[in-house]
């Protein structure tokens, strides 16, 4: 949700680059990442595409997280971009049980202003923003674990399979069964 966010605001029409700018120097973590590809792609041993695909899942992550811990740097102090990293943070954390109402009490807005930013700033209502949050979350336990998919369905917070089912075939154009059976 905040990559989603981030790069609509990034990739608007008043943004015209195309690339994002890490500092990196002091990450040890990265780097050793880096020499480990280097290393396997330049010894090509047995299995060295695998290990290179698994080290590149490894990096993005990795990078991920120094983007994270990044973001205001990144992108400025921007009150309403700022505001609304921290809602979607605050999403991405409590999928499962937040509400606008409490979120709201916590931020220190009035609810419909804050609704009505987070739908200006995003282009999507809290509630679609939650419902996407929980899919995600949901979509990578099928990929990650051998849970069952009822009881990701009640983890993530949907009350209704039903409702769960459709709204995943909906994101994912893709049943639970199937994205279980792609790993």
């Amino acid at each position: 949700m905040t990559y989603d966010f981030l790069m609509n605001t990034v990739l608007s029409k008043d943004y015209y680059e195309n690339h994002l700018l890490l500092d990196l120097k002091d990450n040890q973590e990265i780097q050793d990442t880096f020499e480990q590809m280097i290393r396997e792609f330049y010894f090509d041993k047995r299995l060295c595409n695998e290990v290179l695909n698994a080290f590149s899942q490894v990096l993005f992550l990795q990078l991920s997280r120094v983007y994270h811990a990044q973001l205001a740097h990144i992108y400025g102090t921007n009150s309403s971009t700022s505001n609304v990293l921290l809602i979607l943070r605050r999403i991405e954390e409590n999928a499962k049980d937040i509400s606008l109402q409490e979120l709201a009490a916590e931020l220190g807005y009035n609810r419909n202003y804050l609704s009505n930013l987070i739908k200006k700033e995003t282009g999507k209502n809290f509630k679609q923003l939650v419902i996407e949050q929980r899919l995600h979350e949901a979509h990578h336990l099928l990929l990650t674990t051998n849970i069952s998919i009822d009881t990701i369905c009640e983890y993530v917070g949907f009350t209704n399979r039903t409702q769960f089912y459709k709204k995943f075939n909906e994101l994912f154009n893709a049943s639970p069964q199937n994205v279980r059976s792609m790993r």
